[in-house]
């Protein structure tokens, strides 16, 4: 379950190294740096299977990845000192991990580190990434793409973090355990020092100058969930082989024999035309992109090879995720001194080649463009967080504009504000800030994108001069200084008592999200606190920044309250508060004008417990979700009332054992369910969640999420049968 607030939490972390392992220091899945003659390129990626007596029971089972080793000695009793060890860590600007086998990666921020310790590890890696082990059954997730010593490698590690090695969320069951709490995970006692090891019969050999793919297999036994508590629960990952090794190995086990990896190919060309320069991959190295069709999350990105020196064309494959109905990719080369080549939407399918247009790129000084984000409404106040990112249109879709349209546009750079507004953020030594390396180049006009959480975004042309770049309202040389404008939006939270309960509210974090009208696209998020002794007459008042009045980005907006509720003391992202919601506001309020747009109706919330809902999706594609709406009041005497997205759901593509279904916590309630596929929506359909039952004898204090009684009516999670939803 992803909730819908996740495009807006930004974390800035760090990519830390200690230098200590053979093989260099993660340089994420976009490789900025050039394999020497004697490297290729390991695509490490997991296929995973779950058994168990409680494997059923749950919707998520989590592993939190450190990092992967691979040592090229033929012994399985290696010590874990030996220097061979070759470490492939966390990608670095790692962002949301998809059910559709790969991993979207920015340019901008680092993982996060684990657990707060600022012990080392045996390997490099100090960011962390979670395995949805349950998604990933019979199919493959690719971890990260690197560059390693070409090698046959027989000996396999899988480092967990320390603290917490993996997370399980149940669905409801009313019987074992509480749903929707993430519990944390123990290791098997027989696994030491959370390293999961494996060897492999035959090794896996990476070839010179190519990328091997390196799939091994997470064989994970699950335990059962604990009664109503935050017990933990016991888990017992193995690695194996991808081959019939492992099906044979693992028949009394339950792992299921595993289905295809889910990769294809791109190959195509970079070309200087004649007579307008020649590769250097030692001084002037190229690399080759590529991202998800329409956005900035780089998959891959690969340097092109010393053979290609002194040559005017050089040849490039790119090894990607893909799933059997295609996925959409877009394809650009990038260069210290040369311009940009790009290709848009190419479709990638599982097991196929798609051959990319020629990348024609052309020698080119590298401006540095940078400067200010600020906020137009208050004399100039740094925005932080903020994205840019440069746009290019693709030479072979006719008419492409970027100002206007993305369609045909592939995004080139991206970078990040900084806490008092300016941009680019400082690179390192695996990541260059792409900002600060972009080509002079007059003849192209180039389109800058701004965003921020809760501003009117900015779209316009900029045109790359000698030195400099010329951005709308400035000529500073190489400076961008851009203004963003917003509107507000206010409105009122009530938290309701239960009857029975005591006549007072503890605390109450709430956050309140808005949203354009009909979609799920978040615009801003408002966090406020229902104070201790508060009562079902209280009302709190809030007031966020949004877009201000255009027909695009929202002429109307959508806008949801949810609480966020603890169990045994510890913060839950599922909450037992209902949503308070309001469909279809108009968003009338100007650029910086004191008239703000006003919530018609209180976004009232009630402590009820939490449920959830699993089903089935029929007519699944490689990018179908499950929305989760509820029904708001009419804006107006007499409106039709609307519906309001609270929740996402990705579902897992095929050949995955958990595809076709879906498993969403909520709290009890009457809402309706939407698949899409692709951005367009199937036939809605109803459901209504089922409440809590009681605990008898109910312990006191309650450990679950939310008590209706406030201490004396535990309440414990009860699971829906939902419907089928199709999608379209």
């Amino acid at each position: 379950m992803l909730a819908l607030i996740a495009p807006l939490l930004v974390v800035i972390g760090l990519m830390m190294t200690d230098g200590c392992s053979g093989g260099g220091g993660s340089s994420g899945t976009a490789a900025a740096q050039r394999p020497p003659s004697n490297k290729g390129y390991a695509a490490v990626g997991f296929d995973t299977a779950l058994a168990g007596a409680g494997a059923a029971a749950y919707q998520r089972v989590l592993l939190n990845v450190v990092e992967v080793r691979m040592n090229p000695i033929n012994n399985a009793t290696i010590s874990e000192y030996d220097p061979h060890w070759v470490t492939v860590g966390v990608p670095a600007a790692t962002g949301a991990t998809l059910a559709a086998g790969f991993i979207n990666t920015g340019l901008g921020f680092g993982g996060m580190l684990f657990g707060g310790t600022t012990q080392a590890l045996i390997g490099q890696g100090r960011a962390e990434l979670q395995i949805d082990l349950n998604a990933l059954q019979n199919i493959a997730q690719i971890f990260n793409i690197q560059s390693v010593t070409s090698n046959t490698y027989y000996e396999f590690e899988l480092i967990l973090d320390p603290l917490v090695p993996g997370n399980l969320v149940p669905t409801c069951s009313g019987s074992a355990g509480e749903g929707c709490i993430a519990y944390n995970a123990v290791l098997d006692p027989s696994i030491a020092n959370k390293i999961i090891k494996g060897y492999i019969s035959g090794g896996i050999e990476i070839a010179k100058q190519n990328i091997s793919p390196v799939v091994v297999g997470l064989y994970t036994n699950v335990g059962p969930p604990p009664f109503g508590s935050t017990g933990v629960i016991t888990i017992t990952p193995q690695i194996f082989q991808i081959n019939n090794q492992l099906t044979q190995q693992s028949l009394n086990a339950g792992f299921t024999n595993p289905g295809p990896v889910l990769t294809g190919t791109i190959t195509g060309t970079v070309q200087y035309p004649a007579g307008k320069g020649a590769f250097n991959a030692t001084a002037r190295p190229e690399t080759v992109t590529a991202e998800i069709s329409g956005t900035d999350q780089i998959v891959e990105s690969v340097a092109l090879p010393v053979s290609c020196n002194g040559k005017d064309t050089c040849p490039f494959t790119l090894l990607v995720p893909a799933t059997s109905g295609g996925t959409a990719y877009d394809v650009y080369a990038a260069g210290k001194v040369t311009s940009f080549g790009v290709a848009s939407n190419q479709i990638v399918t599982a097991g196929g080649t798609t051959a990319a247009p020629t990348l024609k790129i052309e020698s080119r000084v590298t401006s540095t463009f940078g400067g200010k984000v600020t906020d137009e409404c208050a004399a100039g106040a740094a925005i932080p967080a903020a994205t840019l990112q440069i746009l290019v249109p693709d030479p072979a879709v006719s008419g492409a504009d970027c100002a206007t349209s993305p369609v045909g546009c592939v995004s080139v750079a991206t970078a990040q504000t900084d806490e008092t507004g300016n941009f680019p953020m400082p690179g390192n030594g695996f990541l260059h800030a792409p900002f600060n390396q972009l080509p002079d180049d007059k003849s192209a006009t180039y389109t800058l994108s701004v965003t921020a959480a809760g501003f009117s975004p900015f779209l316009e042309p900029i045109t790359p001069q000698p030195s400099k770049y010329k951005c709308p309202g400035t000529n500073i040389k190489g400076i961008c200084n851009i203004s963003l404008g917003h509107g507000t939006l206010t409105g009122t939270i009530n938290v309701q008592i239960p009857a029975g309960a005591a006549p007072t509210l503890p605390q109450v974090n709430v956050l309140v999200m808005a949203e354009d009208h009909g979609t799920n696209n978040i615009e801003n998020v408002q966090a406020l606190t229902i104070p201790a002794g508060a009562t079902s007459n209280t009302q709190v008042p809030f007031t966020m920044n949004v877009p201000f009045n255009t027909t695009t980005p929202a002429a109307a907006l959508d806008v949801f309250a949810t609480a966020q509720d603890v169990f045994n003391g510890v913060p839950q992202t599922t909450t037992g508060h209902t949503y308070g919601v309001a469909a279809n506001v108009l968003n009338g309020a100007a650029k910086c004008s004191d008239a703000a747009s006003v919530v018609p109706n209180i976004l009232t919330i009630e402590c009820v417990g939490h449920g959830s809902v699993t089903g089935s999706v029929t007519n699944v594609g490689g990018d179908t979700s499950v929305v989760l709406s509820k029904a708001a009041p009419p804006p107006t005497a007499g409106a039709t009332p609307g519906y309001v997205a609270v929740q996402t759901s990705v579902i897992a593509p095929p050949p995955s054992s958990t595809s076709g279904s879906y498993a969403i916590c909520a709290p009890p309630d009457v809402y309706q369910l939407t698949a899409y596929s692709s951005g367009v929506a199937g036939t809605a359909a109803p459901v209504t969640v089922s409440t809590p039952v009681p605990i008898s004898p109910s312990p006191t204090p309650c450990p679950q999420v939310c008590d209706s009684g406030q201490g004396s009516a535990c309440l414990i999670c009860n699971g829906t049968q939902g419907p089928a939803v199709p999608a379209p």
